[in-house]
């Protein structure tokens, strides 16, 4: 039932992938890759979660649950993630509301951005879990699309210095700018859901928003760049205006490198499945022999979404806006899959409690892990 639920999930993440414009072809090998990616992570995930299964247990300061079942240990060469760090601290934050300023503030002004758009992943999908408030009351949702699109576009302007026909593109690219953002802010809630499964459904929502906004502005954004100078298209590539989109900039602050930084975090997120707190689950919720059977497999599945994402991580530079954004729609994209991959498990799991135990289940926040 659970491999048939699965199979399912890989499905609807195929077609997350698919495009949905004509300016959006070139992403079918993407979607391919997506499908055939999420079936290697699961399986690698699967792999990788019976193997250090009891080496997990060691670094969690709390004895495991007895109900769980102890999976033997295999010697094999295969990937392996890196040691458990001692904390994650040490990541950029990552509040998921902002993720879609972060990510069109990567794709203008990257020597801002590359951290905080790329430090978006696995984390985002447990803190969903374990946080209220982490998917649907974004900050800036209380601002209009208007609003939130001409920082981006003034930002654009103070880069390129656009001659008054090249304005006239620009101007085409804000209101592709502002009918992304009214796609996305139609997800914006006055409530946070309340329940784990509920809140990953509406992180859902959010993601497929940002990626059909990513999509809408792709042809405005080429058509813009086509038209600059050489010198205009350094610039661009470049996004030398530094400083935070909404708080100013900093003229004397230097350039940092895009590339490096925004892979070293990325792969970083790859340890944020040892914060899965399973064995405190355990002894919140004391599951029965079938519910937690049913809890390893969501850890399983969580720990083959996180070998996916790393596969998301820039693996090359991307020096031009029309590149930023292409790999940036990747990484949205492998979050959704993820997203996709693990409602099921979840749902599953949750599913199965008791209301007491949800009661339980849901006091669990993410401080506690």
């Amino acid at each position: 039932m659970r491999r048939g639920r699965v199979f399912l999930s890989i499905l609807l993440a195929a077609s997350v992938a698919l495009p949905t414009a004509s300016d959006a072809r070139p992403r079918l090998f993407g979607a391919l890759s997506a499908l055939m990616g999420g079936m290697a992570g699961l399986a690698v995930g699967h792999h990788y979660y019976r193997q250090h299964h009891r080496a997990i247990a060691r670094h969690d300061s709390e004895r495991p649950v007895a109900a769980e079942p102890q999976p033997v240990a295999e010697k094999s060469p295969a990937m392996q993630l890196p040691p458990p760090p001692a904390s994650l601290a040490n990541l950029p934050a990552a509040d998921f509301g902002t993720t879609e300023d972060q990510f069109f503030g990567y794709v203008v002004a990257p020597a801002s951005y590359d951290t905080k758009f790329w430090a978006h992943g696995e984390r985002d999908m447990i803190q969903a879990v374990f946080t209220k408030g982490s998917t649907a009351i974004a900050p800036n949702c209380g601002e209009t699309s208007q609003q939130r699109a001409d920082p981006l576009i003034e930002r654009i302007a103070q880069t390129t210095h656009p001659n008054d026909e090249q304005r006239v593109a620009l101007q085409s690219l804000q209101a592709a700018l502002v009918n992304a953002f009214d796609r996305i802010n139609t997800t914006c809630r006055d409530v946070d859901p309340i329940t784990p499964t509920a809140r990953l459904k509406a992180m859902q929502e959010r993601l497929f928003a940002i990626r059909d906004s990513g999509l809408s502005i792709r042809t405005s954004l080429a058509a813009f760049y086509d038209m600059l100078s050489d010198e205009q298209k350094t610039q661009f590539n470049a996004g030398d205006v530094t400083g935070d989109i909404t708080g100013g900039s900093d003229p004397g602050a230097k350039p940092k490198p895009v590339a490096p930084s925004a892979m070293q975090v990325c792969e970083a997120q790859a340890q944020a499945a040892y914060a899965w707190p399973t064995a405190l689950i355990g002894r919140r919720v004391r599951p029965t022999q079938q519910q937690g059977a049913s809890l390893a497999a969501l850890q399983k599945t969580l720990f083959g979404m996180a070998m996916y994402l790393k596969g998301a991580c820039p693996n090359e530079t991307t020096p031009t806006p029309v590149a930023r954004l292409d790999a940036a729609m990747r990484r949205i994209d492998g979050m959704l899959y993820a997203v996709i991959a693990i409602s099921p498990a979840l749902d599953d799991f949750y599913g199965q409690l008791s209301d007491t135990q949800k009661a339980r289940f849901n006091s669990i926040d993410r401080a506690s892990t």
